[in-house]
């Protein structure tokens, strides 16, 4: 991918030659290959759909999920907006009908900006993700991809497991993959990629995820065996980091360390000190306390989770306090997203704005817990008052089994803190 920068400020001043109305017709109805750029040799690629009709959404597709996402035309301007994230992608179309433009995000260090391009594709496919050389079917596979399992170290981050399995297209299609990555603070959603080749007789992974918060890139390269990888992360263009990976052996029974046990209370008597579970809403009900924030995306996948234990045990008794920590100290921004939130998953029980998403401030407002590791945090309480569980982190739908089995865990929780006297 040749640098953005340059191009976007050309596109900016000068848009190609294009007929009247023929806008909707290039930007209409029609898949795109689009990308984030990282650098001037790295870009976070990912599909896009653009509606004929303006009152549909658009849709981003990431591996097994797509995404729909605001969408807004304005003559040779496109809008995709993602509020809950504080986030958009605005761009128009430049020289040789590419559509050009930058997406911006708010973080705790400010607004990210990113360059994005876009171009027309037949459909999502097999060769367009990513532009490099792929191992095609009727070529070895030293990386085992079927229900292959990785035991990654990253650099800073630390160890983590690889979830991929390889998807078939039509004969002689290279090796298309899907996976996520599951960390102790969350997963990192739906991963599509392909195994490519890196250099004389190497074979690598090049993966990628782009939802409106998570703009990553993971590239690795094998040994011969197949069964070591070393390479890179990006997140967006703020975050990098190496890591290795060790491919597990199939009866392999490795695991990342429970989520159960890496947050800790610290009160003698089992209770949670704070001041909103003072309220008389609270008392003598079971509660869960979720702590997590609005740009998380991990804390989008648990909610829904939340909603339908909510649903199905509010009648006996069960209340939720949302414990809501955002990226910035501005007041009328993190109201503003908090109630994006509660409509966008018409999430009927209290959120109180408790601090900022920095972990070590978020600790220093929870005394009586050890540490906020991650968000989401989710915290059972019975209705004596006493602590039943606390779990760091949210294994969502892309970790598949794992997912199902944690649901059953939330599941199991709930009935406990509800039917307990």
């Amino acid at each position: 991918m040749k640098t953005l920068q340059l191009v976007l400020a050309l596109a900016l001043l000068i848009l190609a030659p294009i007929a009247p109305g023929a806008e909707r017709d290039f930007a209409a109805g029609r898949w795109f290959r689009a990308a984030l750029a990282v650098d001037e040799r790295h870009e976070v690629p990912f599909f896009l759909w653009l509606p004929e009709d303006d009152a549909k959404p658009a849709v981003i597709r990431n591996g097994a999920e797509d995404i729909n996402v605001l969408f807004e035309r304005a003559g040779a301007r496109i809008v995709l907006d993602f509020p809950h994230y504080d986030s958009r992608i605005e761009a128009g179309i430049g020289p040789n009908e590419i559509l050009q433009g930058e997406w911006r995000k708010t973080r705790d260090a400010g607004v990210a900006v990113m360059p994005f391009e876009a171009r027309r594709i037949a459909g999502p496919g097999e060769f367009r993700r990513f532009n490099t050389t792929l191992i095609r079917r009727d070529q070895p596979r030293p990386l085992d991809m079927p229900a292959a399992r990785w035991k990654i170290e990253f650099a800073e981050s630390g160890p983590a497991v690889g979830r991929f399995t390889p998807v078939f297209g039509q004969p002689g299609a290279a090796h298309i993959v899907h996976g996520t990555i599951e960390t102790t603070t969350g997963d990192y959603r739906f991963l599509e990629g392909v195994e490519t080749i890196v250099g004389p007789g190497d074979r690598g992974l090049t993966l990628s995820v782009f939802d409106g918060a998570h703009a990553f890139l993971i590239v690795g390269a094998a040994d011969p065996a197949g069964e070591r990888m070393t390479g890179n992360f990006y997140s967006g263009n703020w975050f990098h980091e190496t890591f290795t990976a060790e491919r597990l052996a199939a009866d392999d029974s490795y695991t990342l360390p429970d989520p159960f046990t890496e947050v800790a209370l610290t009160t003698g008597d089992g209770r949670l000190r704070i001041p909103a579970l003072d309220s008389p809403r609270y008392r003598g009900k079971p509660v869960i306390v979720q702590i997590f924030g609005t740009w998380c995306p991990n804390c989008h996948d648990e909610t829904p989770t939340l909603v339908d234990l909510h649903r199905r045990y509010s009648n006996a008794g069960l209340e939720i306090l949302g414990l809501a920590y955002e990226v910035t100290g501005d007041d009328d921004r993190s109201r503003r997203q908090v109630e994006r939130f509660i409509e966008r998953y018409n999430i009927p029980w209290e959120i109180v704005i408790a601090g900022t998403s920095d972990k070590d401030q978020a600790s220093s407002t929870l005394p009586d817990i050890s540490r906020v590791k991650s968000f989401p945090t989710t915290i059972w309480i019975g209705r004596d008052g006493i602590v039943r569980a606390i779990h760091s982190g949210f294994a969502g739908p892309a970790t598949g089994d794992e997912h199902t089995r944690l649901l059953a865990e939330f599941d199991r929780l709930t009935r406990e803190i509800v039917e307990a006297p």
